[in-house]
């Protein structure tokens, strides 16, 4: 085995526990490349670590390096901190192993995880091409390290060089290694579902949000995502316990004409299934979308709303009000639909006191006495994005070294760190945000984890 590709879960899991949602793309995707292209490449799914210690290097030897010569870690914010330390063992007792980083958390923090994590090399954005080249040039010496746009990493001295960002892919590179579903080396039985990406990037620019193609999109063709999602479904009978796809686009709902053409195609294919898909509310509401929805077994349509008033739904660029929300839920209700959208809403942005917290409460229950949908409120996490930038700005005492300490993947500690932190909140009103959420449960309206 010359080369291991994982995620480290954000948590550790209880002896025996199967895992309960679904997998990982990333390590998918980016392993069949690396064997499509002649690398020895172990896929290491996230279900085959639910026993392992993430403080012992004998289990890590044993299930995450293995024989391998190089390791590649996927991470977002959320497992940074379980990551950090697995690499920090390993280095510590195994040198010569080549570590290489990829996802979201590296790339929107390369340089502080360079000089605070003993990796080799971090790539930044889009790994389908990269990721070969990184591992030609650390296995075979085919090209330097200085040659590979798109990557942040140690020379022979300790030096920290940082190349030029990558080209995105164009839509052809993006469907020549996206259009298959990548799914086949998935252990059976273990998730509930698998995901389904058609489309990457986001049109729009939402203040919260951390991905970091935002106004940038691109697409399969028509052609090819019924391909990929004919393969998704079939896969997805074939290895999962509960049925579901969710296809996992920002903006699957932003081209129309593309959505009524695949709304239309999976009500053809996709009996036994559950379909999980995300979009926005007044892009769902056409009458001829409304038709396309109804054909299909959609078991969760998400649409994000964030704030229940307007002040907030301006600061965080929705382009939305709560008056146009309403109206889009009235058509939702006159459709039949209610029973599957799902409004998600999230309080405690770095500018919001009680009042403001507590509108979002009482307007996210409204939506759910008044057009029957569900509504979903989280706790605004702190991950890099335009929000963590401007962090300073809102009097909020928190550094880089807080994606280290795992805080943000344990969300009862979470909360009680981001009140201490918030400049307008103190425990007092934070215990009255609780009470008013369990309040709602209270009279049948749950507002969290469902």
């Amino acid at each position: 085995m010359k080369a291991t590709i994982t995620f480290i879960p954000h948590d550790i899991f209880r002896r025996g526990q199967n895992l309960a949602m679904q997998p990982v793309t990333a390590i998918y995707l980016l392993g069949q490349i690396l064997i499509d292209n002649g690398i020895d490449t172990r896929i290491l799914d996230p279900y085959e670590l639910r026993n392992m210690s993430t403080y012992s290097y004998t289990e890590i030897s044993d299930t995450v390096i293995g024989d391998s010569e190089i390791l590649f870690f996927s991470s977002n914010s959320y497992n940074w901190a379980n990551t950090k330390r697995v690499i920090e063992i390993i280095k510590a007792n195994r040198p010569e192993i080549s570590i290489v980083v990829g996802g979201i958390h590296p790339t929107m923090m390369d340089m502080r995880v360079m000089n605070t994590t003993p990796v080799d090399v971090i790539i930044r954005g889009e790994g389908e091409r990269s990721i070969v080249e990184v591992a030609r040039s650390m296995l075979m010496k085919e090209l330097e390290l200085s040659s590979i746009d798109g990557i942040t990493y140690r020379d022979s001295n300790g030096h920290i060089i940082r190349n030029k960002d990558a080209r995105p892919l164009t839509e052809e590179e993006y469907a020549i290694y996206n259009a298959n579903c990548c799914f086949n080396k998935l252990p059976a039985g273990e998730y509930r579902g698998i995901p389904c990406e058609t489309s990457r990037g986001c049109r729009y620019n939402c203040a919260f949000c951390g991905i970091w193609s935002h106004g940038a999109w691109k697409s399969l063709n028509i052609v090819q995502i019924k391909e990929k999602l004919s393969q998704t479904i079939a896969c997805m009978k074939e290895k999962t316990r509960n049925g579901i796809v969710t296809i996992t686009d920002d903006c699957f709902t932003a081209d129309r004409m593309r959505l009524l053409e695949v709304l239309d195609y999976l009500s053809n294919i996709s009996q036994g299934c559950d379909l999980v898909m995300e979009g926005r509310l007044n892009e769902i509401v056409d009458p001829n979308v409304i038709k396309a929805i109804k054909k299909n077994p959609i078991r969760r349509f998400l649409v994000g709303i964030e704030c229940g008033y307007d002040e907030g739904l301006r600061r965080v660029r929705k382009g939305y009000t709560t008056e146009t929300i309403e109206k889009y839920l009235e058509i939702v209700k006159a459709s039949g639909l209610s029973n599957m959208v799902y409004c998600s809403f999230i309080i405690m942005f770095p500018w919001e006191t009680e009042e403001e917290c507590l509108k979002t409460i009482h307007f996210a229950a409204r939506l759910v006495e008044r057009y029957g949908v569900q509504s979903n409120i989280s706790i605004w996490n702190i991950i890099p994005s335009e929000l963590w930038d401007q962090r300073e700005q809102y009097g909020l005492n928190v550094d880089a070294d807080f994606f280290e300490s795992g805080l943000l993947g344990k969300q009862e500690d979470y909360e009680k760190y981001l009140v201490s932190i918030h400049p307008v909140l103190t425990e007092k009103s934070y215990r009255k945000i609780k009470k008013a959420i369990a309040m709602y449960i209270a009279r049948g309206i749950n507002l969290i984890n469902n």
